[in-house]
C-alpha cells in the first residue's frame, strides 16, 4: 500500500512538473561580450569614457555579483515556464501563479562556484540557498541551484524541479552569440499564452469600464505563431533584428504579400533627411488619412502650420520645415496659439484619432504609402535612398514591403545652423564654436527594412556607426554649452558676492 501511495505521489508531482513548459527564452551574452558591446558603442559616438562608464557598471549588476563571472563565451539563459494546461481555463490568477522562472548560467566548476558562497545547504542533489543566510537572488525568495555533472552550467529557481529540469537547456544555451548581445525567442505555446494573458486581462478592465484593445487587435495577435529577436552590436552599429513567425490563413498573414518597386525612396529626393515607403496591403490602416486627421485636429486650435510645407496628396505626405518661418511664427503670431492649447487635451484627441483609424481595418485593404520629411534650405550629405542602401546593404534584392532611412544628426545640422542665424549675437556667440566643431556627415544614418520569408515576416532596424558618431558629438556639444553656462552664472554669483562685500 505504502509503496502504491509512492508510486501515485510520484505520479502527480512528475505530472505537474510536466506540466510546466518553456514558453520564452532570452539568452544574454557573458560580461566579456557585454563591456566588448559598451566599449563599441563608446568608441563609435567618439566619447570613450561613455563606453567605459557603462563597462563599469555591468559587474555591478545583480546576476554577475549573485553569480560571478560567467565562463568566457558562453551566453545566460533566462527561461518563462507556464503551465499550458491552464492557459484555457477560467482561473486567471491560479494560471498566473503557476509562471515560473529559471536562470541557466555558465560557470567554471561546481566547487568553485560554491567556494564564493557560504549558508548553503545541500541535499538530495540541489543546493538551496536562503534569504536569511545571505543575500540570493531577488528573483527568488528561495534560490535552488542545479549543477550539472560536468561543473560547466549551475541552474536557478525557486521551485527544485524546475531547477533540475533546466539543465536539459544547456547544450542549446551553449551555442555561440557571435555580435548578438540578446536574444530573445518565443514559441507558439509562449504566443497562445500571451494572448489568453492579454484576454483575460481585457475581461478585467471590461469590468471597470476600461476598454485598452479591441477584439480585433486580439484576433491579429492570435495570428502570431511565434517570436525571435536579437540586438547585435558591431562595426556597423547597433541593430534590432525580428523574425515573427504567422498562423497560415490569419490576417497577419495577409500582410506584406506585395513588395515595393525597386528603389522605393528614390521619390524623396536629394533634400529630405528622411523617407518611408509602404507597400499596399502592409499597414492595416491609410496613413495618410491619419496624418490628415491629425493636422486638422492641430489646425481647428487655432494653430497654422504652414512652416512645416506639408503637402498631400493620393498615397503621399510630404513636408519641408522653413526653421526661420517656425522661429518667426513662434516668436509672434503663434505665441498666442501655441499658449491656449492644453496639451493634454491634445493628445488624448490625437490618441483617440489613432486608435479609431486601427479599427477594423484589414491589412489587405490599406493603400500604399509614402511619405518625406526634408529642412528648407538644407541638403544632406546623403539623399534617404543612398542612406538606406549603404545603412542596410545586405537588405538589397530582398522582397521588401516597408522601408525607412532617416538621419537625427542631419536634422541637427540642418536645423541648429538656422536657430542660431535667429538669436540675438550675444546668445548665439557662445554656441557657434561648440556648433561648428561638430563632425561632417556620414553617408548612413538609421534604417529599416521588413519583407516576408515563407510564412514569416522579417524586420531589421540599424542605427549606424556613423548615426551613433553624430549623436554622440551632439550631446557631447550640448553637455559643453551647459557647462560653459553653469560656469558663467557661477562667476557671475561670485562678482555679486564680491559686489556685496566692497558695499559692507
Amino acid at each position: 500500500m505504502k509503496k502504491l501511495i509512492a508510486v501515485a505521489a510520484s505520479a502527480m508531482a512528475f505530472a505537474s512538473m510536466a506540466a510546466m513548459e518553456e514558453i520564452a527564452k532570452v539568452r544574454l551574452t557573458d560580461a566579456t561580450g557585454l563591456v566588448s558591446a559598451a566599449m563599441k558603442i563608446g568608441e563609435m559616438s567618439g566619447n570613450g569614457m561613455i563606453g567605459a562608464a557603462a563597462a563599469a557598471q555591468i559587474n555591478e549588476l545583480e546576476v554577475f555579483k549573485f553569480f560571478g563571472p560567467a565562463r568566457s563565451g558562453s551566453p545566460i539563459v533566462l527561461s518563462v515556464l507556464a503551465d499550458t494546461d491552464k492557459v484555457d481555463e477560467s482561473d486567471f490568477a491560479e494560471w498566473i501563479s503557476s509562471f515560473g522562472a529559471t536562470i541557466l548560467y555558465p560557470i567554471d566548476g561546481k566547487d568553485q562556484f560554491l567556494a564564493k558562497h557560504v549558508g548553503y545547504v545541500e541535499t538530495n542533489g540541489l543546493v538551496l540557498v536562503k534569504d536569511s543566510s545571505y543575500s540570493s537572488c531577488s528573483m527568488f525568495n528561495n534560490t535552488y541551484l542545479a549543477f550539472s555533472k560536468d561543473g560547466k552550467w549551475v541552474a536557478a529557481s525557486d521551485k527544485p524541479e524546475q531547477a533540475k529540469s533546466a539543465l536539459a537547456l544547456a547544450s542549446d544555451a551553449s551555442k555561440p552569440m557571435g555580435s548578438d548581445v540578446v536574444k530573445v525567442s518565443i514559441g507558439a505555446k509562449g504566443m497562445k499564452s500571451f494572448v489568453s494573458f492579454l484576454e483575460k486581462a481585457a475581461e478585467f478592465a471590461d469590468k471597470k469600464g476600461e476598454k485598452p484593445y479591441t477584439e480585433a487587435d486580439i484576433a491579429f495577435l492570435k495570428g502570431i505563431s511565434s517570436f525571435s529577436g536579437a540586438i547585435r552590436v558591431s562595426s556597423s552599429g547597433i541593430d534590432f533584428r525580428a523574425k515573427v513567425g504567422a498562423v497560415k490563413g490569419s490576417e497577419f498573414d495577409k500582410m506584406g504579400l506585395t513588395a515595393l518597386a525597386k528603389d522605393p525612396l528614390a521619390f524623396a529626393g536629394a533634400n529630405a533627411i528622411s523617407a518611408s515607403s509602404v507597400a499596399a496591403g502592409a499597414s492595416g490602416q491609410n496613413n495618410k488619412e491619419l496624418i490628415d486627421a491629425v493636422f486638422a485636429a492641430i489646425a481647428k486650435r487655432g494653430i497654422k502650420l504652414d512652416f512645416l510645407g506639408f503637402k498631400s496628396v493620393p498615397g503621399r505626405v510630404t513636408f519641408n520645415m522653413d526653421v526661420p518661418a517656425l522661429i518667426k511664427y513662434a516668436q509672434g503670431e503663434g505665441a498666442e496659439a501655441f499658449g491656449k492649447v492644453d496639451p493634454e487635451e491634445l493628445v488624448e484627441e490625437i490618441r483617440k484619432i489613432v486608435s479609431s483609424s486601427n479599427k477594423g481595418a484589414s491589412p489587405t485593404s490599406a493603400p500604399a504609402f509614402s511619405g518625406s520629411f526634408a529642412i528648407k534650405g538644407y541638403k544632406p550629405k546623403a539623399s534617404p535612398a543612398e542612406m538606406f542602401a549603404k545603412t542596410l546593404p545586405e537588405v538589397g534584392g530582398k522582397p521588401v514591403y516597408v522601408v525607412h532611412a532617416s538621419s537625427i544628426y542631419a536634422f541637427v545640422k540642418g536645423v541648429v545652423p538656422q536657430v542660431l542665424a535667429a538669436l540675438p549675437p550675444e546668445i548665439s556667440g557662445q554656441v557657434k564654436p561648440l556648433v561648428a566643431s561638430l563632425p561632417e556627415e556620414g553617408e548612413r544614418g538609421i534604417a529599416q527594412a521588413y519583407w516576408r520569408d515563407g510564412d514569416a515576416h522579417v524586420g531589421v532596424c540599424r542605427i549606424s556607426a556613423d548615426e551613433i558618431r553624430g549623436i554622440g558629438a551632439t550631446v557631447n556639444a550640448a553637455m559643453g554649452i551647459a557647462m560653459a553656462n553653469a560656469m558663467q552664472q557661477g562667476a557671475g554669483n561670485v562678482i555679486e558676492d564680491d559686489d556685496s562685500d566692497d558695499e559692507d
